[in-house]
């Protein structure tokens, strides 16, 4: 049957701490005045040590989202805590090669190229949590794709609709990746069934 409540916590988990995670991002660029991806670009007087001392930050933020999704994985995978590292690692290499994609000055100022760097963010992460997944669960490749797909959704309604809008579209966005871990990807059993797959990582 299907966990209902597991997919409930990782709906709220994942919505919240991805939306913390943009508006931490959101206040430090607005900080430090350092123009992301081109879109607000100086015409690339910003320097490089400066772009690159950016990293830490979505490190940092890729962690919250790792923490948030922790609290529910960890009762369905073992050495649960790796998933914080992975996650914030993905969300840090995203970064990384957005910067060198799009730098400073470049010409990002359309909604599709303001995305791509979001659609990195989740191709990187989903990529790094995979190396987790594979080890518990069947088809685990399929997540990388599930991942991407809903950075690219969560972050569409943020550059849409300001905070408000990705309030939502994070919430829709997490609803579909819940979905597809519980529903689409069948687990291994790679320990006891008295153990119910529960590690506090």
């Amino acid at each position: 049957p299907f966990d209902w409540n597991t997919w409930m916590w990782w709906i709220s988990l994942t919505a919240l701490s991805n939306t913390t995670a943009v508006v931490l991002i959101s206040i430090a660029v607005a900080m430090l005045g350092v123009p992301l991806f081109g879109a607000t670009g100086d015409g690339g007087s910003t320097s490089i040590a400066l772009q690159v001392a950016m990293a830490p930050l979505f490190f940092l933020a890729g962690s919250v989202v790792g923490a948030g999704q922790w609290i529910v994985v960890r009762g369905e995978i073992l050495r649960a805590g790796w998933w914080v590292l992975a996650t914030a690692a993905g969300w840090m290499a995203g970064y990384l090669w957005s910067y060198l994609l799009f730098p400073p000055g470049s010409d990002t100022s359309s909604i599709a190229l303001l995305l791509l760097p979001w659609v990195m963010f989740g191709l990187a992460s989903g990529l790094c949590q995979w190396l987790i997944l594979r080890h518990h669960y069947h088809r685990a490749g399929l997540w990388v794709p599930v991942a991407t797909l809903a950075m690219a959704v969560g972050a569409t309604g943020w550059l849409v609709g300001g905070l408000m809008g990705g309030a939502f579209s994070w919430i829709f966005a997490a609803a579909f990746s819940g979905w597809f871990l519980l529903r689409i990807l069948p687990p291994k059993r790679l320990w006891p069934e008295s153990r119910s797959g529960k590690d506090e990582g």
